[in-house]
């Protein structure tokens, strides 16, 4: 937890903490909070808990070439910051040092960062909520328990007992205890989420998972795979290795059709290199589509949250063997 509560009030220590200064153009926000939540019910339920949350992003800009990245933690940790803006410099440097190339709409294999992985794969946990099915906005409308979904090398959990995480509860809106669970598990798909009314209309139990209206999500994780993240480009081979996004939009909810604009780094891979970077591109899919093209997963996994990464996430880069892109020369 933050310890020092005053430091709520000063996000800017941050600058101070970490130096920045040696980073050259850079930009972004911290955000350092401290809150008490309490749950009163009908039935008698009268309890609270202290929230903490320390988290941000960080982009770097080198000439035309920039690179971003995000941390969260219930810690107040300056080394996550430094390390969200190593990466970003990291990403930057590479394309400022790369040639710029023009490449062609097709479908290619793409190598996800925990950026885009993670707003993806919010959007593949929104759909397992049972307020989604409610509301006709769910891909997995009509999926069974124990069905596979997915590639056997995605296991998606929601985790709100993760103490490390700013989505911690021990008690959802209705009072109900929460507890760990697997969404999809080695690729076989293991429930929906539900409060009281949704368990009841689907003839199921709460997971207490209930928010104030409709089901919740606290905290998400995905679990690494077998690859370093120095493996990750050789892995790719020939294809594209996709840092940020934004402007995630469904064309069709039921289906999992999805659009999104990258953003900051987008490198060319070639021979299991990084050989140029591309201008902006629109990634295109169905969700049912790219969780079963999953290849492999990094072992290393980012604490992730930001304007586009909603859910506090922990999550790998993940290699996929077909996404659509379409080249955006439009957008700038």
């Amino acid at each position: 937890m933050i310890r020092d509560l005053s430091l709520a009030g000063d996000a800017a220590r941050l600058v101070e903490d970490v130096d920045v200064s040696g980073y050259g153009n850079i930009a972004g926000m911290s955000s350092l909070e401290y809150s008490n939540v309490y749950t009163v019910g009908s039935n008698g339920l009268d309890a609270g808990f202290e929230v903490t949350s320390f988290s941000g992003y960080m982009r770097v800009f080198r000439g035309e070439s920039s690179g971003q990245w995000a941390w969260v933690s219930t810690e107040y940790e300056p080394t996550l910051a430094l390390k969200a803006i190593d990466k970003a410099v990291e990403l930057a440097n590479l394309c400022s040092n790369l040639p710029q190339e023009k490449i062609a709409s097709g479908v290619y294999r793409v190598l996800l960062s925990p950026m885009i992985a993670g707003n993806l794969m919010e959007r593949v946990a929104f759909a397992a909520s049972a307020g989604s099915v409610v509301l006709g906005f769910s891909f997995l409308q009509g999926r069974r328990r124990e069905e596979v979904i997915a590639s056997d090398k995605l296991t998606l959990k929601e985790v709100p007992l993760e103490p490390s995480l700013p989505g911690y509860r021990s008690l959802d809106d209705e009072g109900v205890a929460t507890r760990n669970k697997s969404v999809i598990e080695k690729g076989v798909f293991k429930g929906f989420l539900h409060n009281t009314k949704t368990a009841r209309l689907m003839g199921e139990e709460s997971t207490g998972n209930a928010g104030w209206i409709l089901p919740r999500i606290f905290n998400l994780e995905i679990e690494g795979g077998s690859l370093r993240e120095e493996e990750l480009l050789e892995a790719l081979g020939d294809g594209v290795y996709a840092t940020n996004n934004w402007y995630t939009r469904f064309q069709n909810y039921l289906e999992g059709t999805f659009s999104t604009v990258t953003r900051d780094a987008l490198i060319v891979v070639r021979g299991g290199r990084p050989r140029a970077c591309a201008r902006r591109a629109r990634l295109t899919g169905r969700l049912p589509e790219l969780i079963a093209s999953i290849e492999d997963l990094s072992r290393e996994r980012w604490p992730i949250q930001w304007w586009e990464v909603d859910i506090p996430f922990i999550i790998p880069h993940i290699l996929v063997s077909k996404l659509g892109l379409t080249m955006e020369g439009s957008i700038t």
